[in-house]
């Protein structure tokens, strides 16, 4: 081995060492070796100067201090970085330069900066998946699939719709597949879900757990229409609702042998009282309402209801043993009755 010093540096292995080095070192046979040591051995170097090189044994890579901490500056492959042998001492800088998740001749598949965006933009040749890793069951679970349709899907890796929630349901109440709710209190809330199990489809208003709210639609104006509606842009409710089909109650509200009905809990009524003094409950302006009195006497029911005057068309004695049906319409301030007798 011959060693050659001139003003310039010092050769080892050559007898023309390079002008800009110090310390030249040429061999075809054996390289240079650094100073091993273990990361622990490494850190614990008192004062490192800037630009000092060791290789580290622990992680088995080149270490070099740049004047403030240590760097990785390799890795144990032979066929190229990786990324994942690392320990992250500074921010990684792309420069708007994509990160291509394939290869270099895939531009599909990657993380960059949009610029129209303002902000980063992730990009899969047929969509992507984002997830979360499940590491109680040693699997990773999908949360959120986008295809290159533009279709969204939670919960699906196959979303059929623009964006598509999936997830069973086996009853109704405030939780449901899809909520919308203000900021500070997240338990009031619109509930927008559907039964699985009674394969029902169900919209909720919720303040907390099972306390449920009103209900407005078109609050800014517009029709309602419930039934065989679009395809036309004839074909559109022409009242604030309008249904294309049968609308009924639920049941007829069974007031027992009582004498006060109360309508909020359906528009029919009915009653095994005997006819005399009626008290009306619920009676909204603009409403249509039946009661049956089915008592076994004969008599005038006569009717009052707050905030309501009670007018009579033809009220009379009713046929002991027999049904009688009352009628009552609400306009304005005033219940207008009439009186069918006899069934």
């Amino acid at each position: 081995m011959h060693y050659i010093a001139h003003a310039q540096g010092v050769g080892i292995g050559t007898t023309q060492p390079a002008a800009s080095s110090m310390l030249d070192i040429t061999s075809t046979t054996k390289g240079f070796l650094a100073p091993r040591m273990t990361s622990t051995q490494r850190t614990n170097i008192s004062s490192p100067a800037a630009g000092l090189q060791v290789y580290d044994t622990t992680t088995n890579t080149l270490w070099y201090f740049n004047g403030t901490v240590w760097v990785n500056g390799g890795a144990t492959s032979s066929g190229g970085d990786n990324l994942g042998n690392h320990e992250a001492t500074q921010a990684l800088v792309l420069n708007d330069n994509p990160l291509k998740l394939r290869g270099d001749t895939d531009s599909d598949n990657k993380l960059v900066y949009n610029s129209t965006a303002g902000g980063p933009l992730l990009t899969g040749l047929s969509g992507g998946t984002l997830g979360i890793s499940d590491t109680a069951n040693s699997a990773s679970r999908d949360v959120l699939t986008w295809k290159n349709t533009g279709n969204v899907g939670i919960g699906t890796t196959t979303p059929a719709t623009f964006l598509h929630i999936a997830k069973d349901k086996a009853d109704y109440g405030d939780i449901a597949q899809l909520a919308v709710s203000g900021a500070a209190d997240p338990n009031k809330r619109l509930a927008l879900g559907y039964n699985t199990t009674d394969n029902t489809g169900f919209i909720q208003s919720v303040q907390s757990g099972t306390v449920w709210t009103d209900l407005y639609m078109q609050v800014g104006g517009g029709n309602v229409g419930i039934g065989a509606y679009g395809g036309s842009t004839t074909n559109k409710p022409g009242s604030k609702l309008e249904v294309d089909g049968a609308s009924t109650n639920k049941t007829a509200y069974n007031a027992g042998n009582g004498t006060t009905i109360d309508y909020s809990k359906s528009n029919l009524a009915y009653t095994t009282a005997n006819p005399g003094a009626f008290t009306l409950n619920g009676i909204k302006d603009g409403g249509t309402y039946t009661l049956s009195v089915r008592g076994t006497s004969s008599g005038t029911s006569t009717f009052s209801a707050s905030g309501f005057t009670v007018k009579y068309a033809n009220n009379r004695s009713t046929l002991g043993g027999k049904e009688t049906v009352y009628t009552f319409l609400a306009i304005e301030s005033t219940i207008y009755v009439y009186t069918a007798t006899g069934f």
